[in-house]
C-alpha cells in the first residue's frame, strides 16, 4: 500500500538524491523533510515566513553538504545532522531580527532549544507527519470505504467521543467501533512500515 518512495528508508532517499540526482528522490526527500522541519521552525517561535525561508536554507544546506561528503552515517543520525543545520539557519534568522529596526519584542525572536528538546520536537512533528501519511496510504489503498475511515480517523486518531463522531458522520456508534475495527489493524501495519522507511526508531550507530 506504500509508494515506492514511502518505502525507501529517509538516509536511502538520501543516498540517491546524491548519487543518481534523480528529480523524483529530490521531490520524496523534500515532502518527507520539510513539513517536519517546518514544524519544528514554527514551534522553535519562527514566524511563518522566517520558518519557510530557515527550511529552504536548511534543505539547500543539506543537499549542497551531503553532494559534497559532508553526511557521515557513521557518525550518527541524519536527523541530527539536519536539526544542526537548522538550528544554524535559525540563529541566522535570530540576528537578521536583532539587526532590524521593527522587531524589537522577545517573542519576536526564535529561541533554540537544548538539542534534547530539538529531538523532541522532531519525533512529534515526525510522528504527526507519520499518522498523516498513513492514513493518505489507507485512504489510496481503496481498502475500506472513505465514511469508514473518516469515522477512524475522528475516532481513534482525533480522539473524539464516538457518539460526537456518529452524530457527525449521521451513523450510529455501533458503525464508528464497527469502522474502527476495520480500519485499526491496516493502520497499525502502515504506521510500522512508515516507522522504519521514515527512520523514526532507528538506534544511533
Amino acid at each position: 500500500m506504500l509508494s515506492p518512495s514511502q518505502s525507501m528508508t529517509t538516509t536511502a532517499l538520501l543516498e540517491s538524491l546524491f548519487s543518481e540526482e534523480d528529480p523524483s528522490a529530490w521531490q520524496a526527500f523534500d515532502s518527507r523533510l520539510r513539513p517536519v522541519l517546518l514544524g519544528v521552525a514554527a514551534r522553535m517561535g519562527l514566524p511563518e515566513a522566517d520558518a519557510h525561508d530557515a527550511v529552504q536554507e536548511c534543505l539547500a544546506q543539506v543537499v549542497a553538504s551531503a553532494r559534497g561528503g559532508g553526511y557521515d552515517r557513521s557518525k550518527g543520525r541524519l536527523r541530527t545532522w539536519v536539526l544542526a543545520v537548522l538550528k544554524n539557519r535559525v540563529r541566522d534568522a535570530q540576528r537578521r531580527h536583532q539587526r532590524g529596526p521593527a522587531l524589537k519584542t522577545e517573542s519576536a525572536i526564535a529561541q533554540v532549544p537544548a538539542d534534547d528538546e530539538l529531538e523532541r520536537l522532531w519525533e512529534e512533528e515526525s510522528r504527526r507527519r507519520l499518522i498523516a501519511d498513513a492514513l493518505d496510504a489507507l485512504r489510496r489503498s481503496g481498502e475500506v470505504r472513505e465514511s469508514h475511515l473518516r469515522a477512524f480517523e475522528l475516532y481513534a486518531v482525533q480522539g473524539k467521543p464516538a457518539a460526537d463522531v456518529a452524530s457527525e458522520l449521521g451513523t450510529s456508534r455501533w458503525t464508528v467501533y464497527k469502522a474502527t475495527e476495520r480500519c485499526k489493524s491496516l493502520f497499525k501495519q502502515l504506521v510500522t512500515e512508515l516507522t522504519a522507511s521514515y527512520e523514526l526508531a532507528d538506534p544511533a550507530p
